[in-house]
């Protein structure tokens, strides 16, 4: 099933996301805060607690030797929780746009009613899109290993290039494979019966013209990503004017002034949901159409 190419600009897009989220905000405020706690704040608070379950990485910054604790617990959890998440987020931002009605908390929790379908899609998506780079990623790590063998400044220079084209060369296969496979919890959430790999192979289908303009649109957000970013270490800054930099309050503090954060996150999904309409169909430029939504309800 092919993809109708998208000929709505960003910026109308954008403009949708911002006008279907009116009134609505701190509704899918809630439920978004609710999954990154249990996926991320959460976990990362435990994995303070576990340092067995860290690694500490070491380095020295102007002088000074620093220590980076990087836990593994939040990645377990989301590897074991996003998807089912993933899929409860999409549906959320379906139903509203399709309804215009409010936003109902246990929407976020509906893909654990078929959690290994939903966690098999999400780890189905990512070993795609890690097997996708792997080729040049192996192809750099040769490179470099061989760089170490060999001498002469041209030489040198030469394998130092080719190392970072093959390691780009990657880094564009990985993205390429994550925009065809973007639709995919969409496409289960509307096609609750429908297998993992069809819903991938569906997705890329969809996506196989409108990968350039899926791109674009994602990169015109970041802006307010900047910005998001830019207001929660200027909120996180100030608190620590008052309040302890270490510790569970610092923690928490963290968790607060991220909110901006999931605000602009927010708005970049939703713009994700309504490129999903248009590439579906289910929308035309300027001209919404009737869409039978009880297949997901």
């Amino acid at each position: 099933m092919p993809g109708a190419e998208v000929v709505t600009s960003p910026k109308e897009i954008r403009s949708l996301s911002r006008s279907s989220l009116k009134g609505f905000w701190v509704q899918v405020l809630i439920c978004y805060f609710i999954f990154f706690a249990i996926t991320q704040y959460i976990p990362g608070f435990i994995g303070r607690l576990l340092p067995k379950l860290s690694y500490v990485y070491e380095f020295e910054y102007m002088g000074v030797k620093q220590a980076l604790q990087i836990s593994f617990v939040p990645y377990i959890v989301m590897a074991f929780l996003n998807g089912p998440f993933r899929y409860g987020i999409a549906k959320l931002h379906l139903r509203q746009i399709r309804e215009r009605g409010p936003v109902a908390v246990e929407e976020t929790f509906s893909g654990f009613k078929q959690f290994g379908k939903n966690f098999g899609a999400y780890i189905r998506i990512w070993i795609t899109i890690l097997i996708a780079g792997l080729p040049f990623a192996a192809l750099a790590t040769l490179i470099m290993f061989l760089l170490s063998k060999v001498g002469g400044s041209f030489l040198q220079a030469l394998g130092a290039l080719l190392y970072i084209l093959a390691g780009m060369a990657s880094i564009i296969a990985m993205i390429y494979f994550a925009v065809l496979l973007s639709m995919t919890f969409y496409i289960l959430v509307e096609n609750r019966d429908i297998k993992i790999i069809d819903a991938a192979k569906i997705s890329a289908e969809l996506m196989k013209k409108n990968v350039g303009r899926f791109i674009i649109l994602r990169i015109s957000f970041l802006g307010w990503i900047f910005i998001a970013a830019l207001l929660s270490n200027s909120l996180l800054s100030l608190l620590f004017t008052v309040l302890p930099n270490t510790g569970p309050v610092a923690y928490l503090a963290n968790v607060i002034t991220n909110v901006p954060i999931l605000l602009a996150t927010i708005y970049m999904d939703r713009g994700q949901a309504f490129f999903y309409e248009f590439v579906t169909g289910h929308l035309r430029k300027s001209v919404p159409q009737p869409v039978n939504t009880t297949a997901w309800t």
